[in-house]
């Protein structure tokens, strides 16, 4: 008998089919074997995975990386499926397990329906029925894929997208067939999104505001983001064209926006010309320099008047207030006043002055050459 240690076990259980999971016994069968089969051979059941056949891709892969970590974080011994391909459905996941098998020997990998016993010990015949079992689930999935890109491609043939629609639209079946109509409840608010784009002033970020503050949300109840947003003003799909795959094709859907509205935003996204800006020149700028550091002093437009102050970072400078360039040029014009002589004495007295400063400055000019 294994001691307490190396009979803990974990157990993977995977629907294989949306049937199955709708019917909701897939999932109870399997535990119910593979629970019996541990009570069997005195195997400890530490914890239970469960992959939905609804789960993405990504999803599946978040929980076998989760199954794997737990095995090696706990160290535990023994792993049981119902068949490999509930464990495993391609080549790259079967080598994170067989590398879990070869850190240990007394490690397990129970395929209970296939009476599949792996281990690092292992006899050839095991390990190669192992790698046909795995072939047979690649195959399988490969199978899976082939049929869903047969359906893919006749859906596009017909004018339809094999995937979720963007905002605006919803999916619906008529005759059988699933297609993408116009949502009454977002059309209008993404056909907003264009026009908006399309005045004076606004901006991705402007109208992402708008968005919200309207209440159009993503499939999850979220507000949308500006990469969102530009994302539906980039996308063809608005004008009757499906991307799918890297590729373009017609499609057949009502369309909500005008091919040439959704022109001129694709002109107005992608123009190399500059937007227009005003230029501003304070009347003193260049002129007036701090009293601590004697560097100039920036001006900044706010609400119709310039405001000056130094931007330095000494904190001599940081203190100062910021001053009003009318007010400051009333100030010099006071000074500027103040500077006016009083009597005409005063200014022919200077005048001769400069006369005479004048003259021998023009004699020692004419000495010396």
């Amino acid at each position: 008998m294994m001691n307490n240690k190396e009979n803990s076990t974990v157990i993977l259980a995977r629907v294989s089919s949306k049937a199955q999971e709708d019917e909701g016994y897939s999932l109870d069968s399997q535990m119910k074997l593979l629970q019996g089969y541990c009570e069997q051979r005195d195997l400890r059941v530490v914890r239970v995975f469960k992959i939905a056949e609804t789960a993405s891709k990504q999803q599946s892969r978040k929980v076998f990386h989760e199954l794997l970590n737990y095995l090696n974080k706990e160290k535990i011994f023994n792993l049981a499926v119902e068949k490999t391909d509930r464990l495993t459905r391609n080549f790259k996941d079967s080598v994170a397990v067989d590398e879990w098998l070869e850190k240990d020997a007394r490690r397990r990998l129970h395929a209970v329906k296939e009476n599949l016993l792996l281990h690092k010990e292992a006899k050839s015949d095991v390990k190669f029925m192992w790698n046909i079992h795995l072939s047979v689930a690649k195959k399988y999935t490969d199978n899976l894929r082939e049929e869903a890109m047969k359906g893919w491609a006749e859906k596009l043939a017909q004018g339809w997208l094999p995937a979720p629609p963007p905002p605006g639209y919803i999916t619906t079946t008529v005759n059988g067939k699933k297609i993408h109509m116009p949502d009454p409840k977002t059309k209008n608010l993404v056909k907003k999104i264009f026009e908006l784009y399309l005045e004076p002033g606004q901006s991705i970020l402007t109208i992402t505001n708008e968005m919200k503050r309207l209440g159009l949300t993503t499939r999850r109840g979220r507000p949308f983001c500006k990469s969102q947003v530009q994302t539906i003003l980039n996308n063809p799909f608005y004008i009757g064209i499906n991307k799918f795959n890297g590729r373009e094709y017609p499609g057949a859907q009502q369309l909500i926006i005008s091919r040439t509205t959704f022109e001129k935003v694709q002109h107005k996204m992608t123009r190399k010309t500059a937007g227009k800006y005003r230029q501003h020149n304070p009347t003193l700028k260049n002129m007036v320099t701090c009293s601590h550091c004697n560097r100039m002093i920036t001006w900044q437009l706010q609400k119709g008047h310039f405001y000056g102050a130094c931007q330095r970072t000494k904190a001599e400078c940081r203190g100062n207030k910021l001053i009003r360039q009318d007010e400051l040029e009333n100030r010099i014009q006071a000074m500027l006043k103040s500077l006016i002589c009083p009597s005409e004495e005063v200014i022919e007295w200077a005048t001769e002055a400069m006369r005479e400063k004048h003259a021998k400055s023009v004699g020692n000019t004419a000495y010396l050459a």
